[in-house]
């Protein structure tokens, strides 16, 4: 079972800048505070990327895109 999560933030920044930043999945420790680590094939997120992310507390959370719309939005479980 899984919930749903959605998570928003507002930034001054150009929209190529800012979509850069949350599909490199090699800086998401960096911005994300729920992020300690990143084990992905792919550098870049897109639809049928998949991984998993080490938590603070010390699991690893699996994450699966299915929805990869460039420069607008991506959503998964």
């Amino acid at each position: 079972m899984s919930l749903p999560l959605g998570i928003s933030k507002q930034l001054d920044a150009p929209g190529n800048r800012v979509w850069r930043l949350i599909t490199d999945t090699r800086i998401w420790q960096h911005w994300g505070p729920s992020v300690r680590a990143v084990d992905c094939d792919d550098r870049f997120i897109h639809a049928g990327s998949s991984g998993r992310i080490h938590t603070p507390i010390g699991i690893w959370v699996t994450f699966a895109v299915e929805t990869f719309d460039p420069w607008r939005y991506w959503a998964g479980e």
